[in-house]
């Protein structure tokens, strides 16, 4: 059974697709942009576990493309479009969080602090974390303590010991 406008929608699908293909079988970059997407589940589990596995180590975009298994340009765009930074960015935040985390559970020193956090020296995690939280890393540290003495002192008067 023949449709009487099966024709003219052949004809439609075929100009259709000779506006939107190259003559070198490539898609033009407007369709390129549309179909670009973002990480699939999977992707993204697997790279954010390898950050949070490797943050004391060097990050690079091609290995977490790698693990994504995509190309690095195509990941990075398609990072930015699932996390809302780039992969850079992101990291940096992750490595931030860790020296926090670091600073207020242990008495490591800011060197060793720095160097568990993938970070090049002191100097270097001094400068990025107070570009993130305003505060120096020894000035964060010591705040964080008077607030933990000053949160049990207070707990004591309120809850005294019988």
């Amino acid at each position: 059974m023949r449709y009487p406008d099966s024709n003219r929608l052949s004809q439609s699908l075929v100009l259709f697709a000779q506006k939107s293909i190259r003559p070198d079988n490539s898609v033009y970059p407007e369709e390129r942009l549309r179909n670009r997407g973002t990480l699939a589940p999977w992707q993204r589990k697997r790279v954010v576990e390898f950050i949070d596995g490797n943050l004391a180590s060097d990050i690079r975009v091609d290995d977490l493309a790698r693990i994504a298994r995509l190309s690095s340009s195509h990941f990075a765009a398609v990072f930015k479009a699932a996390f809302n930074q780039s992969p850079y960015q992101y990291v940096l935040k992750c490595r931030m969080r860790l020296a926090k985390e670091l600073l207020r559970l242990t008495d490591l020193s800011l060197c060793d602090i720095a160097l568990d956090c993938g970070l090049a020296d002191q100097a270097h995690l001094c400068r990025l974390f107070r570009r993130h939280f305003g505060l120096t890393p020894k000035n964060w540290r010591t705040a964080g303590r008077l607030a933990s003495v000053q949160v049990k002192a207070s707990a004591a008067v309120l809850c005294p010991a019988l």
